[in-house]
Parts: C-alpha cells; sequence; structure tokens
C-alpha cells in the first residue's frame, strides 16, 4: 500500500483515517507541540494518565515499563462502566521517532482477549509541530471489524483530542470536541463523525430548520446569504455562502433522495461552481446515553479528484468550525 496522498497527509487537528487493507488501518493527526514533548506523551505514564482514553475515562492502575520487551498494563475507569483493561508489549523502540507494540484488551491478571494488533506509531517532526502515523494491523478482517463497530474510530478521537488540550494547557473538559473523526474509507468517499451534547431531536431540528441552519451551517468566517430547503423527498436546497470581505458567493445546492425523521437524510450536493462535482451525502443520527447524539456523514464523489479537492479546499477547517457552531446552537435550544 502506498502512504496516504497529499489531500489525506495535509489535514490537521482532526484525525484523519484510511483503511489500507481489511486488516490494516492508518491514522495521523498533527499536533501543536515539539516531537520530544509528544513522544514523552505517549511513552510516560505520569503523561498518559492524564489523557489516555476518551474524555470521561481515567487510568487506574497505570503500570508501564518502556523498553523493549516491557509492558504497559491498565484500566480504563469511568462513573458509568465497569474497568476495562488494556495491554502493550513494546517490540522496537527508537527514540523519539518511532516504536512498535503489540496491543490487546486484557483482563486484571495481564492475560490478553482477542484480538491482538500491532501498531506502528511514528513521530514526525514539523516546525514546532508533530506528525504521528499510528499504523495498526490485526491479524484478520475480523478483528479490525470488531474493534470498528467498538466505537474505536470515535475513541481515538476523543482521545487524541485530550492529549492535544494536554499539549496546549487546556482543562480536560468533559464537553470539549467529542471525538471529531475523518475517515477515508475509499478513493472517492469521505465520512465525518462527531458526537453532540443533545439528543437527536434536537440534532435533527438543528439539520432541518432554515433559521436554525443559517447560525451554524459553514465556518465562522463565510456567511449564508442564502439558505432556501424543501425537505422532502425529491424537494431541493441551496445554500450560498458568502465572504464579507470579498463578496464573493459560493453557492451549493441538492436534492433530498431519502428521509427518515429524526434518523437519516441522503441528499445530493452539488458545488455549483465545479462542474461533475456532485456528491451523495448521507447523514445519519444516533442516540448515545440519554442527551448525547453522533452525526456521521458519509460523503460519495464520482472521482477521486472530486474527493481530495474537497479535502485540499480546507475541509478540515470548515469542519471543525461549522461543528462547533453547530454544538454552540445546541446548548441554547
Amino acid at each position: 500500500m502506498t502512504d496516504p496522498s497529499p489531500a489525506v497527509a495535509a489535514l490537521s487537528n482532526t484525525l484523519a483515517v484510511e483503511m489500507a487493507s481489511d486488516r490494516e488501518i492508518r491514522m495521523t493527526r498533527t499536533f501543536a507541540a515539539p516531537r520530544q514533548r509528544v513522544w514523552d506523551a505517549f511513552t510516560r505514564a505520569e503523561h498518559l494518565k492524564h489523557w489516555w482514553g476518551p474524555r470521561g475515562f481515567s487510568l487506574d492502575p497505570n503500570r508501564m515499563d518502556f523498553r523493549v520487551g516491557g509492558t504497559w498494563h491498565y484500566a480504563m475507569v469511568s462513573d458509568f462502566m465497569p474497568p476495562s483493561w488494556g495491554k502493550m508489549t513494546y517490540l522496537e523502540i527508537a527514540e523519539p521517532v518511532r516504536f512498535v507494540a503489540t496491543d490487546a484488551f486484557s483482563d486484571e491478571s495481564g492475560a490478553t482477549i482477542p484480538p491482538e494488533s500491532t501498531g506502528t506509531f511514528e513521530f514526525e517532526e514539523q516546525g514546532n509541530a508533530t506528525l504521528i502515523r499510528m499504523r495498526t494491523v490485526y491479524p484478520d478482517a475480523e478483528g479490525l471489524r470488531t474493534v470498528i463497530e467498538m466505537g474505536m474510530m470515535e475513541g481515538m478521537g476523543s482521545t487524541l483530542d485530550r492529549l492535544d488540550d494536554l499539549l496546549a494547557g487546556r482543562p480536560d473538559a468533559l464537553s470539549g470536541r467529542n471525538g471529531a473523526t475523518l475517515l477515508l474509507p475509499s478513493d472517492t468517499e469521505i465520512v465525518l463523525g462527531r458526537t453532540f451534547n443533545a439528543p437527536p431531536a434536537l440534532v435533527w431540528q438543528a439539520l432541518t430548520t432554515p433559521a436554525h441552519l443559517r447560525n451554524w451551517w459553514g465556518p465562522t468566517w463565510m456567511e449564508l446569504a442564502e439558505c432556501e430547503m424543501d425537505v422532502r423527498v425529491g424537494g431541493r436546497w441551496r445554500f450560498v455562502q458568502r465572504d464579507p470581505k470579498t463578496g464573493d458567493l459560493y453557492p451549493f445546492s441538492g436534492e433530498y433522495r431519502e428521509i427518515v425523521a429524526g434518523e437519516r437524510i441522503v441528499q445530493t450536493e452539488w458545488f455549483e461552481a465545479i462542474p461533475g462535482a456532485e456528491s451523495v451525502v448521507t447523514l445519519t443520527l444516533e442516540a448515545r446515553g440519554d442527551n448525547a447524539t453522533r452525526l456521521t456523514s458519509r460523503s460519495s464523489y464520482a472521482a477521486r479528484e472530486f474527493r481530495d479537492g474537497h479535502l485540499q479546499a480546507g475541509m478540515e477547517v470548515g469542519m471543525r468550525e461549522t461543528y462547533d457552531r453547530l454544538e454552540a446552537l445546541l446548548a441554547t435550544l
């Protein structure tokens, strides 16, 4: 397999994920901190206890022997579920550039529980920032499928958000960025996900009400000059963004193909300035607990060039801004 395309590698604060094969997953993320600090955060127990695991979890116990042949045995604990034990065994270490380790769930005694994976962690200097590449290989496709179904992507997104907060000196707030993820499952698809602190009914309302969309759709530096929606199968929608500094207009439009109220929307999306660049977008809402919703957006493009063009146009930054605005709006509904 080749390395991720330039469009993928250019992504920064959001976790970028590529399915290299049916048993291999690759993740990248950039942190605004020197390489040695990021390396220490991954390899010293006193740092890992502050960020490893999704928001709301802590490590107890947290026993690390960071050397070739050494292990890291820990339990992720929270107020809402039993302890989740894990164990790494270190196979290769080249400080501060790379380490390789096996990884698996375990029991309290340290006996591992399948599936076990082998992970390679690489730390690349980029000025005052650090790009981390994580390559994880499972013995078979079933092993990878199992951990994805258990919420691996969402959990890793939230976990690395906590590391970002630690490196930046921000508090580890439970109401943080909620595991924003960007997945590239094929050459012509982008899957975005984020969990919001609101029930599905409110998220659905924010997605389908023009008065609400005007307050969150698009990044903060753009205005939504037009917002037209006919939310029914066969109905059309059209949004026009305006750059307040230049007056330039950016029109998007599409048609609703499928609607399941409160759960799912399938629609086409076309940036009208680029002929042939229409994609099919599937939005799904899943309840998480009593008062949270996982929103997933899957975009399918006619060709890779359209997908990569969308990425290179600043999709990742725009997504973070847009979803932050949606979170702020939901807090007021």
